[in-house]
């Protein structure tokens, strides 16, 4: 039996019709809607080391632990190792997405090698046993934060501050040493290692046969934020950076000028920096200036 004529539906009726159209665009919407409701999944990978832990780093290696509050409710993990010579100068450390504070630890005492400098981390929201969630707009405030936290408690001029950013933390490094610079007390240096000139792009450039990053709402957009800074900047990368292609940090370089040195380490991915000599070398040479 064949079906009637006048409700048969032809193969190109379809492909003109509003079913078609229906199932395209539901298609092509999927992923942008997969993105935008599971982004922060992809980008944060929040770390789980427990108060004993996070106590055991503390006296172990002689640092304080700090309870910061940033918001209602909401307090951050720090450790802090204040100088016995307060004329040193201070590095405080934001890490990449998958750090807790014993790796972060190891990045500030490399760094130090022994010269006595004031260090500071604190945890992102949600690792370590810091309060809430971590987003783009909770990280950059409680980044300022800390930065206030040291100026108050800790007597720290930004001109004895280096910002060192990996990863996801150079893009939160490079919005703190922005804000010093409108407020106009530019940090002593600024340390991007592994950096980005948006996090939106590297999702782009991970699904790059769809626009996905237009709807990652936590765009941490330093390219957007380098164009006025006026202290010394440092940038490190990886020539074999797996993650973020080390063509962001040579824009990132190209926009900054003289104001920026570019190391770029031969056969170093992304995960590596820290086992190259002249990653510390160049952030001690910021504290060192």
């Amino acid at each position: 039996m064949y079906p009637n004529r006048g409700t048969w539906v032809s193969i190109g009726d379809v492909r003109r019709g509003p079913t078609y159209i229906l199932m395209t665009l539901v298609f092509l919407a999927t992923p942008f809607l997969f993105v935008s409701l599971m982004f922060r999944s992809f980008l944060y990978y929040p770390t789980s080391l427990s108060a004993a832990e996070v106590a055991a780093l503390a006296e172990n290696l002689g640092f304080e632990e700090v309870r910061l509050g940033v918001a209602s409710e909401t307090r951050l993990v720090g450790l802090v190792r204040t100088p016995a010579d307060p004329q040193q100068p201070w590095a405080l450390f934001f890490g990449g997405n998958a750090m807790d504070l014993a790796s972060s630890l190891d990045v500030l005492r490399m760094i130090d090698g022994g010269s006595g400098f004031g260090l500071a981390v604190f945890a992102y929201r949600g690792y370590d046993g810091s309060d809430g969630r971590p987003t783009e707009e909770a990280l950059l405030h409680d980044a300022e934060a800390a930065v206030r936290w040291l100026e108050n408690e800790r007597d720290v001029s930004p001109a004895d501050l280096v910002l060192v950013g990996q990863s996801l933390g150079s893009g939160i490094a490079a919005h703190v040493a922005a804000m010093l610079d409108r407020e106009g007390r530019a940090p002593r240096g600024l340390a991007l290692l592994s950096p980005y000139t948006s996090i939106a792009r590297v999702f782009d450039e991970h699904v790059p046969i769809l626009p996905v990053g237009r709807v990652v709402a936590d765009r941490y957009d330093t390219m957007a934020l380098i164009g006025d800074l006026t202290g010394p900047i440092v940038i490190v990368h990886g020539s074999h950076d797996e993650i973020i292609g080390i063509h962001h940090s040579e824009e990132l370089a190209g926009k900054l000028g003289a104001r920026a040195r570019l190391i770029v380490l031969e056969g170093c991915s992304h995960n590596d920096l820290w086992l190259h000599s002249r990653t510390t070398d160049e952030v001690r040479r910021l504290l060192m200036q």
